[in-house]
Parts: structure tokens; C-alpha cells; sequence
């Protein structure tokens, strides 16, 4: 029995003989010699006329039509098949496989009537294979079904807890400051103010997170253009050090940067949400560092820091969806979308992104992107 390849299914076959030994032949004749379309082979024919063939009386010019080497023909020889029939696996419309059979007796030759068995027993058969092709199919559905119902619950659960934090902060500031705003001193005042705005801020690229993250997932196309990355890290960092003033940020740019290819919102997107991570965990007292450099080809820009890092083998795992790790889960708020958004990001501007641990502690991570070259 043979299941031919097509979309998602594996080229498949299953072989029994009388004697084990030439099992074993025809097995080998099957993986070896598989027929190919343009041969002689009573399989090929089946397949273009999508009937049955048989073939009543093997003659040698029979095989010579299809024998390709010696080592073909002395199995050929070995199995001494005198008479041969393969008939259609079809279900639905759709030729699917192919049963054949064959015999070595020496009195004894296929004829219409086994031909007619055979067909039947393939109609069964096919039939049979379809629905449990059918079946799996239908169990693969649930179970993508079920893992996005569990992905949905997740991320509503998730999306709930950590909207209601910054949301709690905003709504519970500004009722103070309503209602005792005039009791206040000004320390008091400015304190409520910047939790009011570090919580708004938190929430809004909490949103912008999620609504790129689903534009990128409907299939929006990224028309990429030449970008001066040097501007877009001066830009992100004058924009940084306003709202972080304590905070010492570290440029190290090279002369010889040349314009990328990329989409200049989504690479400030991304290296916002890299600077934000590196702020987010690094202690308050020491230094932030963005890097960028040529790279033969390609640019790349690197932000650094000195915070609790990550485990080698957690250098993929950061930037699937949710993920938190253990070392950074306690220490800063997240919802662990920020990285997965960087990442489809980048790949849709044909970029990659990266992080790994940093010697003497902290986190490297970085993006690389094309140079823009005109079409």
C-alpha cells in the first residue's frame, strides 16, 4: 500500500509478503527504486489514468521499461513476480495512494475477477484511511481550538490583573488630588503627579504593545524605507533622559553608520521597548549603554545593562509570548509582551533581534537590520 505526499502528508508505504525474506525485498525495491513520473511503471499509469492496471503475464521487456540498475533488476530477479495488478486509493474525488499486488506462484496469474477484489478492497480501504485522515484533522482543530481558548483565558487573565494596576494608580491619584488637592504640599502634589504619569505611561505602551502586536498578526505588510538609525537613537535618547533625568545613558555611536532598511515608528517601537526593559530592571545607579556599529552588511545596535540578566537558555524563551522569567518576574511589572513585540517586528523589516547574558552581569540585547539599498 503506498500514500502518495501532498499538503502536510508524508510519502507512506506498508509492505507484506508471505515470506519474511522477501519482505524485506520488497521493502528495499519500494525505498530504493520508488517509481517516477515518465516511467513505464504500472504505478505511474495508474496514477495518470487514475484506474487500475493489470498486468497478467510479467514479461523481461515489461521490466526493462523501468529497471534502472543491476542492483534493481537482481531484486527483481530475486522476487520473480509472474503477474501484477495496482489499483486507485481514491476518497472524495481524490487520488490519495495505491494498493498493488503481486505474485511469484508459478501456476498462478491475476485475472479480472481478482482485479475486481481488488478494487473493492481499495474503495474500503480508502474509505477507511479517509476517515481517519478526516478524524485526525478534526482532533488537530479542537486541539488548536483548545489551545487558543487556553491562550485567550491567559491573556485576559493576565491583561486584567495588570491593566487594573496603573488604571487603580491613575483613578486613585486623581480622586486625591481632587479631593484633598488643596490640603496638600507640594511634595505630596508632585509625588501623586509622576505616579499618575509613570502609570499612564505604562499603560499606554502596555496598548500600543497589543494594537501593533495585532496588526503585525492580520497580515499588515511593513513598507520599509532609508532610515538613519544615529537619528533615531538621538531622538529616543534625548526623549529618555527628559523623563529619566537620574538616570546616566551612555551613546556610542559609529561614524560610518549607514541608512537601514526599516520602518522608522516600528525601529523607534522597538529600541523604546529594549530602553524601557534595560531601565526597567537595571539598578538606579548605574549606567544604560546603546551601541551601534556596522556589521559587513548590516547595522546593529545594542542596549546594555547592568541588571539581574538571564539564563543562557533563556535567550529564546523571552521573546515568546507571556514570558517572564523567574530572575525578573518580582522585581518590575510586565505583562511579557514588549519582547514578543520587538521580535515580530523586526522580522517583519527583515531584522532579527537578540539578547544574551552580559560578562560581569546584565543583559545584552540588540537588533541587527539590512543596509537600505535601492531596487
Amino acid at each position: 500500500m503506498h500514500i502518495f505526499p501532498a499538503d502536510g502528508v508524508e510519502p507512506r508505504s506498508a509492505v507484506t509478503h508471505v515470506d519474511p525474506a522477501k519482505e524485506e525485498l520488497v521493502r528495499e525495491l519500494h525505498t530504493r527504486y520508488p517509481p517516477t513520473p515518465g516511467e513505464r511503471h504500472p504505478i505511474i499509469e495508474m496514477m495518470n489514468s487514475q484506474t487500475a492496471v493489470l498486468v497478467q503475464e510479467i514479461e523481461d521487456p515489461d521490466l526493462a521499461n523501468f529497471v534502472r540498475d543491476d542492483a534493481h533488476r537482481e531484486i527483481l530477479r530475486r522476487l520473480d513476480f509472474k503477474s501484477y495488478m495496482v489499483v486507485p486509493l481514491i476518497a472524495r474525488g481524490r487520488l490519495f495512494g495505491a494498493m498493488s499486488f503481486a505474485t511469484s506462484t508459478e501456476k498462478r496469474r491475476y485475472g479480472h475477477d481478482d482485479l475486481s477484489l481488488a478494487e473493492e478492497l481499495a474503495r474500503r480501504a480508502a474509505l477507511a484511511l479517509d476517515n481517519a485522515r478526516m478524524y485526525d484533522e478534526a482532533q488537530r482543530v479542537q486541539d488548536a481550538l483548545r489551545v487558543a481558548l487556553e491562550a485567550k483565558d491567559e491573556f485576559l487573565g493576565v491583561m486584567s490583573h495588570e491593566l487594573r494596576t496603573p488604571i487603580t494608580a491613575v483613578y486613585g491619584g486623581t480622586r486625591v488630588l481632587r479631593s484633598r488637592g488643596a490640603r496638600l504640599d507640594e511634595e505630596s502634589k508632585a509625588r501623586l503627579l509622576e505616579d499618575i504619569e509613570q502609570e499612564s505611561e505604562r499603560l499606554f505602551r502596555m496598548v500600543e504593545n497589543l494594537l501593533v502586536l495585532s496588526r503585525l498578526e492580520l497580515g499588515q505588510q511593513v513598507a520599509t524605507e532609508p532610515v538613519l538609525a544615529q537619528r533615531v537613537i538621538g531622538k529616543l535618547a534625548s526623549s529618555f533622559k527628559q523623563r529619566r533625568p537620574a538616570r546616566s545613558l551612555e551613546l556610542k555611536i559609529d561614524e560610518r553608520m549607514q541608512p537601514v532598511a526599516a520602518e522608522p515608528h516600528y525601529l523607534e517601537h522597538v529600541l523604546r521597548n529594549l530602553l524601557t526593559n534595560a531601565d526597567k530592571y537595571s539598578p538606579p545607579d548605574s549606567p544604560i549603554e546603546i551601541e551601534a556599529s556596522m556589521r559587513g552588511d548590516e547595522a546593529e545596535i545594542v542596549i546594555l545593562d547592568r541588571g539581574p540578566g538571564i539564563a543562557q537558555e533563556e535567550t529564546e524563551a523571552i521573546f515568546e509570548r507571556f514570558y517572564r522569567s523567574d530572575r525578573t518576574s518580582s522585581q518590575a511589572a510586565g505583562i511579557g509582551l514588549g519582547l514578543t513585540v520587538c521580535k515580530r517586528l523586526m522580522e517583519a523589516q527583515a531584522g532579527r533581534v537578540w539578547a544574551r547574558p552580559r560578562e560581569g552581569g546584565g543583559l545584552a540585547a540588540g537588533i541587527t537590520l539590512p543596509v537600505y539599498k535601492e531596487v
